[in-house]
């Protein structure tokens, strides 16, 4: 089941699109770049990670207004210390601080509308322990493992792409897959969704986030296929196209995707490096 954390599109100021996936290898974070205030589009960083006491951390938001969403991210930071030791404790100092920014900056906030939700994400640096956690008002729920978590901006469209690719996603990279191809619908369909589309990797190596470059040629290579596999699609449920025509459909089909996928992993093995072999790549290229 997909639990959407949505603002109404008529009320938003600044609207976003995260999605998070759980997968047996860890937890895989997708956010476009895009932020709509009034009649103008700006580019932001909505996923970035930062160092709070021993954990590495990171914070997505969605909501409005823009200086209230930004305002618990300062909060937690100040209150993570050295007495925070576990992603337990973590978790139990992030909730209490965001019962105080309830209390205080969203009480005092004068817009009328205001609406915030927040997936916070955690690794410790000691045990190399993770977690990631939606902020249910003042409680943090951890991603389950069964459905993906879509923050922000809700469409029909969106869910039911997120239901139909995370699911079938095997592993790690085939869900990095899915979720850009459900970011590029968005930016595709929704004046308010707009790239770079932006990944982040949870795992036991800590949080790694994806190179622009490599997420763009990415995108090239999902449209690609797609604009090709929906044409034997169709003419595999077209009972008008004769068997000979059809096999020789899918043959071509067969060729063309075998040059494609050769073609790209020759171009990602002359663009790796050394130190990519010798201490492996959380997106596995």
């Amino acid at each position: 089941m997909i639990l959407p954390k949505l603002n109404p599109p008529w009320k938003s100021k600044r609207v976003t699109l995260i999605a998070a996936a759980r997968t047996p290898e860890g937890i895989i974070i997708h956010a476009d770049s895009q932020e709509t205030v009034g009649d103008y589009r700006i580019e932001v960083d909505k996923i970035k990670s930062q160092p709070m006491g021993k954990f590495q951390v990171l914070i997505a938001g969605a909501g409005q207004p823009g200086t209230l969403l930004d305002s618990f991210p300062l909060r937690l930071q100040r209150r993570i210390n050295e007495k925070v030791t576990t992603l337990e404790k973590f978790a139990s100092a992030a909730e209490k601080e965001l019962r105080r920014f309830y209390e205080n900056d969203v009480d005092l906030c004068p817009d009328q509308d205001k609406c915030v939700s927040y997936l916070i994400a955690a690794w410790d640096s000691e045990t190399r322990r993770y977690q990631a956690w939606i902020a249910e008002n003042i409680v943090l729920q951890p991603i389950p493992v069964d459905a993906p978590i879509l923050l922000g901006w809700e469409h029909a469209l969106y869910v039911n792409i997120a239901k139909r690719f995370y699911m079938q996603a095997a592993d790690t990279p085939q869900a990095i897959i899915a979720g850009v191809y459900l970011l590029t619908i968005a930016e595709q369909t929704a004046n308010c969704v707009k790239g770079p589309i932006k990944i982040a990797v949870v795992n036991e190596g800590g949080i790694k986030l994806e190179e622009a470059a490599y997420v763009r040629r990415l995108q090239e290579r999902l449209i690609a296929y797609e604009g090709k596999a929906n044409s034997v699609f169709l003419a595999c449920a077209d009972t008008t196209v004769s068997l000979p025509a059809l096999e020789d459909r899918i043959n071509q089909f067969r060729q063309t995707a075998l040059d494609l996928h050769r073609d790209q992993i020759d171009e990602l093995a002359r663009k790796a490096k050394g130190l990519d072999f010798a201490h492996g790549n959380p997106l596995r290229k």
